[in-house]
């Protein structure tokens, strides 16, 4: 997520921020599985800003060279 943030944090407003800082403290492992689609966010979880992370991951994910 700190590519994410590197890119990202100065564009988000106050609201994403704080998803973003709750995706912070949330567990490791789950986080992981919530960006990665290998389980469902839930509802306090599932924001804008967790769509642009994954957004994120996967066009920095075709972006990587071969």
């Amino acid at each position: 997520m700190g590519g994410f943030a590197d890119q990202h944090i100065a564009a988000l407003d106050d609201a994403q921020i704080a998803a973003f800082e709750a995706l912070l403290d949330a567990p490791d492992q789950d986080v992981y599985a919530w960006i990665t689609n290998a389980a469902p966010a839930p509802d306090a979880f599932d924001t804008d800003t967790l769509r642009l992370i994954k957004s994120y991951r996967y066009f920095a994910r075709m972006a990587a060279p071969s």
